[in-house]
């Protein structure tokens, strides 16, 4: 896992049956040239993990993470309708902290589903590496999903642009289709 990027590393911790506490980010070594978020150590219970290190399955591990020097920032993932597990691993894998909160009434958390996230999804959003996104979950016969995404529309308001983001030119790394609501505040 050290030296694999965020996405793998998360991936790999969770077939291996383990959980991911939280990503911390520290500063790249000037004479690294990183493409994206790489893991750089492991720690459990406050103690660094190293190879051959056992731990019990089901155990939670945090990651530190070495951000690209040119980058650290990002969108958050459309989570809405997910299931809880496949939530948690795009959230941690695009480099975001997670928080989930399950309804009283939640008898299988792993089939729970994303009803509500916050910050909520713009799909232009900007927001730095390791910020915590917090989910609501709630059994999957409660809510229509389907009408559930049918029904979401991108609240304009909500939106927080890139820094280098100018208003006559798009920010860096942002398609122009992520650019185009409609009138009724959906994305085309």
């Amino acid at each position: 896992i050290i030296n694999s990027s965020l996405p793998s590393a998360v991936s790999r911790v969770m077939n291996a049956g383990l959980l991911v506490g939280s990503l911390s980010f520290v500063e790249t070594d000037s004479t690294m040239e990183l493409r994206s978020p790489m893991v750089s150590s492991i720690h459990h219970k406050g103690k660094t993990l190293v190879p051959g290190d056992g731990i019990s399955q089901g155990s939670r591990v945090d990651l530190i993470v070495q951000n690209p020097s040119n980058r650290t920032s990002g969108k958050f993932p459309f989570l809405l309708g997910k299931e809880s597990v496949a939530a948690q691993r795009a959230t941690l894998a695009s480099a975001f902290n997670v928080k989930l909160h399950y309804k009283d009434n939640v008898k299988e958390k792993e089939k729970a589903v994303v009803y509500e996230q916050e910050p909520v999804y713009t799909g232009v959003s900007q927001y730095t590496y390791g910020t915590v996104v917090e989910l609501w979950l709630c059994n999957p016969d409660e809510i229509d999903i389907h009408q559930l995404i049918r029904d979401f529309k991108v609240d304009s308001s909500k939106i927080i642009y890139p820094e280098n983001f100018e208003s006559d030119s798009l920010g860096v790394g942002i398609s122009e289709e992520e650019f185009i609501i409609d009138n009724e505040g959906w994305w085309r």
